[in-house]
């Protein structure tokens, strides 16, 4: 799909080894570290009660058939040097262990995470007009609302259509419903950036603005050169905004740290200390994950703070060692 003249230019975000340094020191303070420790326990309840979704021992060929390309197994086993189809099973279980555990894992993190920061979680039924409410929060007049996705590139054209249409015609009944006459809309990733995005994310705009402006709807603000569409309609005020990534949590947590907190605390729930140190081949991932010797906090060992360094650097266009 061509680019469209409206299409905003991402503006990078970025981020630096000093200052993710600084931050986990904060963390390692109330209230902060209290959240954290709430926010891992919920982490390991959900973890041990094997809530992730994994692969079983036995591959089915006719699944992985529709998800796996063949000429990429093809080119994988000449990388690895793979010369029998019985050694690339363990590579194909990994790789579908990877996408069974993003779709669990995003669902962790919706379920944990939202009440923490005082919203709910909605569950509707995929044919009601509420269906795309991942989470809500009321504030005075104001409904605020949530559909939240894994990462910056998983919508295609269809979904991001669908999405925009629905929030055209459903926000202000959500707004009537609850009785608020202002609704803040969130389009919002798990982490990534907008320059990261494959943008279909801003085209979720682009089809409220243009099903809006069909209809005759009030258009305050356009998405052109923006992440942000406002419109009025039936006695509701309507704000529309993409949010990946820093730009949610901070939004959900009301402090650009939350996501870090998040992150350390899954951090302390999935890895375990570990004294001993092991130098990555990457240059690039070398010089991200070296932390001074003099930097000690309570909240995070010394190989989990290398982990917090690696989980930061995902949020980031730019990583400044």
């Amino acid at each position: 799909m061509a680019r469209h003249p409206w299409m905003p230019k991402a503006q990078p975000i970025k981020l630096s080894k000093q200052w993710v340094l600084k931050a986990l020191t904060h963390l390692d303070r109330d209230p902060s570290k209290k959240r954290v420790l709430e926010l891992e326990t919920e982490f390991r309840r959900w973890l041990d009660n094997s809530h992730l979704a994994l692969p079983g021992n036995t591959l089915s060929i006719k699944k992985l058939s529709g998800q796996i390309n063949p000429f990429v197994l093809l080119s994988h086993a000449k990388l690895e040097g793979l010369s029998l189809v019985a050694d690339l099973e363990s590579h194909l279980k990994l790789a579908k262990q990877f996408s069974s555990i993003e779709t669990s894992a995003g669902k962790m993190l919706e379920e944990i995470t939202v009440p923490v920061f005082g919203w709910q979680r909605t569950h509707s039924s995929a044919q009601s007009r509420e269906s795309i409410i991942d989470a809500e929060c009321k504030g005075g007049d104001v409904l605020y609302v949530a559909t939240i996705k894994s990462g910056p590139r998983t919508l295609n054209d269809d979904i991001s259509q669908r999405l925009g249409r629905s929030i055209a015609t459903d926000a202000p009944e959500w707004g009537k419903r609850r009785g608020v006459q202002h609704v803040d809309v969130t389009y919002a990733t798990l982490y990534g950036t907008f320059k990261q995005s494959n943008k279909k994310d801003w085209r979720v705009l682009l089809a409220a603005y243009e099903h809006l402006h069909s209809q005759g709807a009030t258009i305050l603000v356009a998405p052109e050169k923006r992440t942000r569409l406002v419109f009025y309609d039936k006695g509701v005020q309507v704000s529309v905004h993409i949010r990946n990534g820093i730009k949610w949590w901070s939004f959900l947590g009301q402090s650009g740290l939350t996501f870090l907190e998040v992150g350390a605390a899954l951090i302390r729930a999935t890895i375990a200390p570990d004294s001993n140190r092991k130098e990555p081949g990457s240059q690039e991932l070398k010089a991200i994950l070296e932390v001074p010797e003099d930097f000690n906090i309570g909240i995070l060992q010394r190989n989990q703070v290398e982990w917090a360094l690696f989980y930061a650097s995902w949020f980031a266009d730019a990583f400044a060692f």
